[in-house]
């Protein structure tokens, strides 16, 4: 007879007691090949490598949103290297607005703006919607102002 394989008795940790779940906020622009670049974080090793026993590894978790909201991106810390000041991640899981890939009507144009969010122009550069808090909004302002009917032409 053959001894059946399972879980270690009290095995089963509460995850905030043993890893973090960090969230960080990137800069717009910032896109997560940047933040999965390994000294990217070399500002916040410590963080990062915190674990409840000294040299074993917690899996702590990095939530990343872009401050634009055009992407997000969960990571799992494999590794952290104190002394090079490098750290290695695995994604667990992305996300990105897909606005971002479909192009605009002619002359219209997107921006955010840091501390204010997201704004849409029309082609005479009328602002169409500001403070838009995801480039969806005003990715949808721009579309329906060019189904708009126009007296002036």
């Amino acid at each position: 007879m053959t001894e059946q394989i399972m879980a270690r008795a009290g095995s089963l940790k509460p995850r905030h007691d043993v890893a973090i779940q960090w969230r960080y906020v990137a800069p717009a622009g910032d896109t997560l090949q940047t933040c999965l670049q390994p000294n990217y974080f070399r500002h916040a090793l410590k963080e990062l490598g915190a674990s409840q026993i000294k040299g074993v590894n917690a899996f702590n978790t990095v939530e990343i949103i872009a401050e634009d909201g055009s992407w997000e991106a969960d990571l799992r810390v494999l590794d952290v290297d104190l002394e090079l000041e490098l750290v290695k991640f695995r994604l667990l899981h992305f996300w990105q607005d897909e606005t971002v890939e479909k192009p605009l009507p002619d002359g219209y144009e997107i921006e955010f703006v840091r501390g204010n969010g997201w704004r849409a122009f029309n082609p005479r550069r009328e602002q169409l919607i500001g403070g838009a808090s995801i480039r969806a909004q005003a990715f949808d302002a721009a579309l329906a102002d060019v189904d708009k009917p126009r007296l002036d032409g």
